[in-house]
């Protein structure tokens, strides 16, 4: 995820012009806007999801982005609604992103012939890895969750679950999780056990608790998780 470039002057332009309202022959003035959204859309996708990770949520104005992606304040509202709306979508693509990373590491545990108890491990440290390397925009996605009180649409919740039952995935091999709900909620205790020690240490900086002490700290809960799985 990598930062997204401002967009140069040629591309403003460009924008601009079909902005402009000039229809071809032949086409309504709202065709000629909707064939060029989701190109429109993409820019200011990639200008927010820039002001984020260089300001945190905080830097989710609707101006700046404007100014970052070429168009007008208006376009935005006409694209997305609201800044909620186009920080759920930023918000979806972290958790696309985050699920790749997470589902390709399960799968390189397995293909490597590796337990159930390191499978745990692996997705673990693929979750640390990500949040460090994203911390910001991570930290703006978990901040907009706190900060809303009305449930969120129903694809935003299915990105979610589809991390939870990657977890799922990997502990049911276990004996103890051999039922749906006993999988579901040790999957949901482990989450909540590593999401909680990951987010206390990317909120300060990794600066009070070290890489090394947040890993020591997550290994404690994959172990004692998977020792009561196994029966220990």
């Amino acid at each position: 995820m990598a930062p997204n470039e401002i967009i140069s002057p040629a591309d403003k332009m460009a924008l601009r012009a079909k902005q402009a309202d000039i229809p071809a022959s032949g086409e309504s003035k709202t065709a000629g806007r909707k064939r060029f959204e989701p190109e429109m859309r993409e820019h200011v996708i990639k200008a927010a999801t820039r002001a984020i990770e260089a300001k945190g949520l905080e830097g989710l104005k609707a101006r700046p982005i404007a100014q970052r992606a070429g168009i007008s304040v208006g376009s935005i509202y006409n694209l997305f609604g609201d800044l909620d709306e186009l920080t759920r979508v930023i918000n979806g693509r972290t958790y696309d992103a985050l699920y790749e990373i997470e589902r390709s590491a399960l799968e390189q545990a397995r293909e490597a012939g590796k337990t159930s108890r390191e499978q745990m491990m692996d997705l673990a440290a693929a979750y640390l890895d990500f949040v460090e390397t994203h911390q910001a925009i991570w930290l703006a996605c978990l901040a907009f969750n706190r900060n809303q009180t009305d449930l969120p649409p129903q694809w935003y919740l299915d990105k979610e679950q589809a991390l939870f039952r990657i977890i799922e995935d990997a502990i049911a091999t276990f004996p103890g999780a051999q039922e749906l709900e006993a999988r579901q909620n040790n999957a949901r205790a482990l989450w909540a056990s590593i999401h909680g020690i990951v987010t206390v240490a990317v909120a300060d900086g990794f600066l009070m608790q070290p890489i090394a002490n947040v890993w020591t700290q997550i290994q404690i809960i994959v172990n004692a998780v998977a020792g009561s799985l196994e029966g220990e």
